[in-house]
């Protein structure tokens, strides 16, 4: 066994470090993943779409954003469908996340500010850009 994999047990070496939230900005980032599940805390269905940032100081970290299949929440369905530049209209939440799965491994500039809630801080996605070529990195 290598000594450097001993030395990634040692205890000064497994002090947890504080993870600072993203600053705002935009960041070139694929679409990793997007899956569909029940919300733990309601039931309610929702897609989360994971970006993964491939550029900068940032590279490798990874941006969630998370939408319920709510009526209210349609805007923001709306808004990420418009942004990905996809055709027609979606009639149905399963037919809006089958389209949007449909764009894993695209390229686009993501565009996120931070908000504060109960002494925690939030990353919300405001905007995506497709890159012109749209080739998954």
């Amino acid at each position: 066994m290598s000594t450097a994999f001993r030395d990634a047990f040692a205890e000064d070496n497994n002090q947890e470090e504080e993870f600072k939230p993203l600053e705002p900005g935009t960041y070139v980032c694929s679409l990793l993943e997007v899956e569909t599940e029940s919300n733990p805390f309601d039931q309610e269905q929702q897609t989360c779409l994971t970006y993964e940032i491939k550029e900068g100081n940032a590279a490798k970290r990874r941006i969630w954003d998370t939408i319920k299949h709510t009526d209210n929440l349609a805007w923001k369905a709306a808004r990420v469908y418009r942004d990905m530049k996809l055709e027609g209209d979606p009639d149905t939440w399963d037919e809006w996340a089958s389209a949007v799965r449909g764009c894993k491994g695209r390229v686009y500039e993501v565009s996120v500010t931070q908000r504060e809630y109960n002494d925690k801080v939030y990353i919300n996605v405001n905007r995506l850009n497709p890159c012109t070529d749209n080739a998954p990195f």
